[in-house]
């Protein structure tokens, strides 16, 4: 992945590990956040899961819901 700050391509992004997700900030989750993932292959720097987390909050969500099933 390049430059921080970098479009993410969402569809590169893989084995994305959540944590935070708690029953009780349901429907929200504005707890939640990814604590592992890899870009292409290759783990996430922790600036670059840091611009995951902020940049891509819809995604975030979307794992937080789907780690409950």
């Amino acid at each position: 992945m390049g430059a921080i700050n970098e479009a993410l391509d969402l569809s590169k992004v893989s084995n994305a590990e959540i944590e935070d997700v708690w029953m009780g900030d349901y429907p929200d989750f504005c707890d939640a956040h990814i604590v592992y993932a890899e870009y292409d292959g290759v783990a996430m720097t922790d600036e670059q899961l840091d611009q995951l987390n902020d940049d891509c909050r819809d995604y975030v969500h979307e794992l937080a819901h789907e780690s409950l099933y």
